[in-house]
């Protein structure tokens, strides 16, 4: 799946809120880049123009395309309650936003490497689809079927500073497996 491989300082700076993690740069260039950045003055943004940008910040924050992004919506947007705090659960729960908030990864985007390359498996089943829902998932033989409180598994070779396999329960609490 494709991902955004452009410079990632600089959208930081264009909303002015380290996105991709803590920056020394946006720190020391506290204003949006390109030659008209150091200027005073902005033009005031419409409404559609905030709403947008706070869209634009999810998605990079994330790391998800605009196809991928419009799907979660329409999942939301189909559930009950309110669409955006939806979003933000669907979004939270993903599989490797649950390894990054774990601290199984530095970054999103090495989580989401963990996750592809297998090194996760939730409920003893190994997986290697980041976007999968992770919050009320579990195998029951052949089909898949909502369950709360799953396990999630670090595979031995992937986690060396932890020994052997790493346990999981309920999203929260860690204890160790022999």
């Amino acid at each position: 799946m494709a991902r955004y491989k452009g410079p990632r300082v600089r959208i930081s700076r264009k909303y002015g809120v380290p996105i991709f993690g803590p920056s020394k740069y946006l720190e020391r260039r506290a204003y949006p880049p390109g030659v008209h950045g150091p200027k005073k003055s902005r033009r005031k943004q419409s409404d559609y123009g905030i709403g947008l940008a706070e869209k634009q910040k999810l998605r990079y924050q994330y790391g998800l395309l605009e196809r991928q992004f419009r799907r979660l919506f329409e999942i939301a947007r189909k559930k009950r309650g309110v669409t955006g705090e939806t979003l933000l659960q669907l979004l939270e729960t993903r599989l490797d936003n649950v390894v990054y908030l774990l601290g199984f990864a530095s970054t999103r985007p090495f989580a989401r490497q963990v996750v592809n390359h297998g090194h996760i498996r939730v409920n003893g089943r190994k997986t290697s689809t980041p976007s999968s829902n992770s919050s009320t998932s579990r195998w029951n033989r052949r089909r898949f079927v909502p369950c709360p409180g799953g396990s999630i598994w670090i595979a031995r070779p992937f986690a060396r500073r932890f020994s052997g396999y790493l346990r999981v329960m309920t999203f929260s609490r860690l204890s160790m497996s022999s």
